[in-house]
Protein backbone atom coordinates (compact mmCIF):
# COMPACT_ATOMS: atom_id res chain seq x y z
CA UNK A 1 0.00 0.00 0.00
CA UNK A 2 1.31 3.95 -0.77
CA UNK A 3 1.09 5.66 2.36
CA UNK A 4 0.47 9.15 1.26
CA UNK A 5 1.88 12.10 2.99
CA UNK A 6 -0.13 15.67 2.50
CA UNK A 7 0.60 19.26 3.33
CA UNK A 8 -1.96 20.71 4.00
CA UNK A 9 -0.15 24.79 3.80
CA UNK A 10 -0.77 27.98 6.23
CA UNK A 11 -4.05 29.19 4.92
CA UNK A 12 -6.04 25.96 5.00
CA UNK A 13 -4.38 25.08 8.46
CA UNK A 14 -5.87 28.26 9.60
CA UNK A 15 -8.96 27.74 7.64
CA UNK A 16 -9.46 24.43 9.68
CA UNK A 17 -7.71 24.94 12.89
CA UNK A 18 -10.92 25.14 15.53
CA UNK A 19 -11.13 21.73 13.94
CA UNK A 20 -8.21 20.51 13.19
CA UNK A 21 -8.95 17.24 15.75
CA UNK A 22 -11.92 16.23 13.28
CA UNK A 23 -9.78 17.15 10.10
CA UNK A 24 -7.19 15.29 11.11
CA UNK A 25 -9.04 11.90 12.16
CA UNK A 26 -10.90 12.13 8.74
CA UNK A 27 -7.51 12.17 6.65
CA UNK A 28 -5.98 10.04 8.61
CA UNK A 29 -8.96 7.59 7.97
CA UNK A 30 -8.36 7.99 4.28
CA UNK A 31 -4.99 7.16 4.65
CA UNK A 32 -3.47 10.36 5.02
CA UNK A 33 -0.32 11.61 7.01
CA UNK A 34 -0.36 15.09 7.50
CA UNK A 35 3.54 16.39 7.78
CA UNK A 36 4.47 20.17 7.78
CA UNK A 37 7.10 22.40 6.18
CA UNK A 38 9.69 23.55 8.57
CA UNK A 39 11.36 26.29 6.71
CA UNK A 40 10.11 27.57 3.35
CA UNK A 41 9.48 31.33 4.12
CA UNK A 42 12.68 31.77 5.92
CA UNK A 43 14.61 29.82 2.95
CA UNK A 44 13.03 32.40 0.43
CA UNK A 45 13.29 35.64 1.99
CA UNK A 46 17.19 34.60 2.15
CA UNK A 47 17.04 33.76 -1.41
CA UNK A 48 15.31 37.19 -2.19
CA UNK A 49 17.93 38.81 -0.03
CA UNK A 50 20.68 37.34 -1.50
CA UNK A 51 19.02 37.83 -5.20
CA UNK A 52 18.55 41.66 -4.99
CA UNK A 53 21.95 42.00 -3.58
CA UNK A 54 23.58 40.63 -6.80
CA UNK A 55 21.32 41.31 -9.22
CA UNK A 56 21.60 44.56 -12.05
CA UNK A 57 17.95 43.85 -12.82
CA UNK A 58 16.41 46.28 -10.55
CA UNK A 59 13.49 46.25 -9.30
CA UNK A 60 13.27 42.56 -8.54
CA UNK A 61 10.23 41.64 -9.05
CA UNK A 62 8.32 39.14 -6.05
CA UNK A 63 7.76 35.72 -7.76
CA UNK A 64 5.80 33.91 -5.30
CA UNK A 65 2.34 34.69 -7.09
CA UNK A 66 2.28 32.66 -10.38
CA UNK A 67 -0.75 34.87 -11.80
CA UNK A 68 1.16 37.75 -11.28
CA UNK A 69 4.14 36.61 -13.07
CA UNK A 70 1.96 35.38 -15.75
CA UNK A 71 0.34 38.76 -16.28
CA UNK A 72 3.92 40.34 -16.63
CA UNK A 73 4.91 38.07 -19.30
CA UNK A 74 1.47 38.62 -21.47
CA UNK A 75 0.68 42.48 -20.42
CA UNK A 76 4.43 43.95 -19.04
CA UNK A 77 7.03 41.79 -21.45
CA UNK A 78 9.42 44.39 -20.96
CA UNK A 79 9.49 44.14 -17.22
CA UNK A 80 9.58 39.30 -17.43
CA UNK A 81 13.78 39.98 -16.63
CA UNK A 82 13.00 41.50 -13.45
CA UNK A 83 11.37 38.86 -11.98
CA UNK A 84 13.24 36.52 -9.36
CA UNK A 85 14.06 33.32 -10.98
CA UNK A 86 12.58 32.00 -7.25
CA UNK A 87 10.36 29.68 -6.76
CA UNK A 88 6.98 30.57 -4.14
CA UNK A 89 7.52 29.15 -1.09
CA UNK A 90 4.56 26.56 -1.52
CA UNK A 91 7.17 25.01 -4.37
CA UNK A 92 10.07 25.37 -1.98
CA UNK A 93 8.34 23.19 0.88
CA UNK A 94 7.48 20.61 -1.68
CA UNK A 95 11.18 19.98 -2.85
CA UNK A 96 11.42 19.90 1.33
CA UNK A 97 8.70 17.70 1.43
CA UNK A 98 9.63 15.35 -1.10
CA UNK A 99 13.53 15.18 -0.20
CA UNK A 100 11.85 14.18 3.38
CA UNK A 101 9.27 11.85 2.71
CA UNK A 102 9.29 10.28 -0.71
CA UNK A 103 12.97 10.21 -1.85
CA UNK A 104 13.72 7.04 1.27
CA UNK A 105 11.05 5.22 -0.91
CA UNK A 106 10.16 6.66 -4.15
CA UNK A 107 7.70 3.73 -5.15
CA UNK A 108 6.21 3.03 -2.02
CA UNK A 109 5.19 7.05 -1.33
CA UNK A 110 3.06 9.48 -2.54
CA UNK A 111 2.97 13.39 -1.53
CA UNK A 112 -0.05 15.71 -2.06
CA UNK A 113 0.55 19.69 -1.73
CA UNK A 114 -2.38 21.22 -1.24
CA UNK A 115 -2.89 24.97 -2.98
CA UNK A 116 -5.07 28.13 -2.04
CA UNK A 117 -5.03 28.60 -6.19
CA UNK A 118 -4.92 27.22 -9.56
CA UNK A 119 -2.22 29.55 -10.16
CA UNK A 120 -0.21 27.37 -7.70
CA UNK A 121 -0.63 23.76 -8.95
CA UNK A 122 -0.19 24.76 -12.65
CA UNK A 123 3.17 26.03 -11.39
CA UNK A 124 3.84 23.02 -9.19
CA UNK A 125 2.52 20.49 -11.97
CA UNK A 126 4.97 22.55 -14.46
CA UNK A 127 7.81 21.92 -11.84
CA UNK A 128 7.63 18.49 -10.44
CA UNK A 129 5.11 16.69 -12.92
CA UNK A 130 4.13 13.35 -11.38
CA UNK A 131 6.26 13.33 -8.94
CA UNK A 132 3.98 15.52 -6.19
CA UNK A 133 0.22 16.08 -6.76
CA UNK A 134 -0.98 19.54 -6.40
CA UNK A 135 -4.23 20.09 -5.65
CA UNK A 136 -6.19 22.61 -4.30
CA UNK A 137 -8.21 22.69 -1.39
CA UNK A 138 -11.35 22.79 -2.90
CA UNK A 139 -10.83 20.17 -5.33
CA UNK A 140 -9.33 18.40 -2.41
CA UNK A 141 -12.69 18.31 -0.59
CA UNK A 142 -14.78 17.28 -3.40
CA UNK A 143 -12.74 14.70 -4.46
CA UNK A 144 -12.12 12.99 -1.20
CA UNK A 145 -16.00 14.18 0.05
CA UNK A 146 -14.84 16.54 3.08
CA UNK A 147 -16.88 19.42 4.45
CA UNK A 148 -14.81 22.77 3.26
CA UNK A 149 -14.34 25.62 5.34
CA UNK A 150 -15.15 29.37 5.15
CA UNK A 151 -12.58 31.57 4.20
CA UNK A 152 -10.43 33.68 6.27
CA UNK A 153 -11.33 37.15 6.89
CA UNK A 154 -7.50 37.50 7.00
CA UNK A 155 -4.74 35.83 5.43
CA UNK A 156 -2.24 34.05 7.53
CA UNK A 157 0.56 35.28 5.17
CA UNK A 158 -0.24 38.63 4.71
CA UNK A 159 1.54 41.44 2.42
CA UNK A 160 4.57 42.78 4.27
CA UNK A 161 6.87 39.23 3.94
CA UNK A 162 9.64 41.29 3.19
CA UNK A 163 9.40 43.32 6.28
CA UNK A 164 12.52 43.04 8.35
CA UNK A 165 14.97 42.56 5.13
CA UNK A 166 16.01 46.09 5.72
CA UNK A 167 15.39 46.39 1.65
CA UNK A 168 13.36 49.35 -0.07
CA UNK A 169 10.15 47.12 -1.02
CA UNK A 170 6.49 48.59 -2.51
CA UNK A 171 4.40 46.62 -1.64
CA UNK A 172 0.79 46.39 -3.93
CA UNK A 173 -2.40 43.20 -3.77
CA UNK A 174 -5.27 42.94 -5.27
CA UNK A 175 -5.57 43.35 -8.92
CA UNK A 176 -5.93 46.86 -9.49
CA UNK A 177 -3.55 47.84 -7.69
CA UNK A 178 -0.70 45.14 -8.28
CA UNK A 179 -1.29 46.47 -12.25
CA UNK A 180 -0.88 49.49 -11.23
CA UNK A 181 2.90 49.45 -9.55
CA UNK A 182 3.40 47.17 -12.42
CA UNK A 183 2.42 49.86 -14.87
CA UNK A 184 4.54 52.43 -12.92
CA UNK A 185 7.35 49.95 -13.07
CA UNK A 186 7.64 49.91 -16.74
CA UNK A 187 7.08 53.46 -16.69
CA UNK A 188 10.08 53.68 -14.25
CA UNK A 189 8.36 56.01 -12.37
CA UNK A 190 8.63 54.00 -8.81
CA UNK A 191 10.65 56.31 -5.99
CA UNK A 192 14.16 56.39 -7.13
CA UNK A 193 15.67 53.53 -4.62
CA UNK A 194 13.22 50.74 -5.35
CA UNK A 195 15.31 47.28 -5.05
CA UNK A 196 11.60 44.74 -4.43
CA UNK A 197 8.25 44.98 -5.64
CA UNK A 198 6.00 42.65 -3.40
CA UNK A 199 2.90 41.74 -5.73
CA UNK A 200 -0.08 39.50 -4.58
CA UNK A 201 -3.18 38.95 -7.01
CA UNK A 202 -5.35 38.07 -4.67
CA UNK A 203 -6.30 41.20 -2.16
CA UNK A 204 -5.53 40.75 1.35
CA UNK A 205 -3.74 37.48 0.77
CA UNK A 206 -3.57 34.44 -0.36
CA UNK A 207 -6.70 33.66 1.65
CA UNK A 208 -9.00 34.65 -1.24
CA UNK A 209 -7.67 32.41 -3.74
CA UNK A 210 -9.99 30.77 -6.40
CA UNK A 211 -8.99 27.10 -4.59
CA UNK A 212 -10.56 27.90 -1.52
Amino acid sequence: MIKKYIWLNPIVEAMVRKNRHEVREVLEKKGYTIVACTNGAGLVRKAYLDYVSKTSRLPVIDARCPKVTTLIREKYPLLADNIAPIEPILLTCAEELYAKYVTPDVKGTALIVISPCTWLVKRGDLLFGEKVCFLTWKDFCEKEGLSNYPRLEASPVPPGFFTGLDLPVIEANGGKDVEAALQRASEKTLPRGTLLLELLYCEGGCHLGDGL
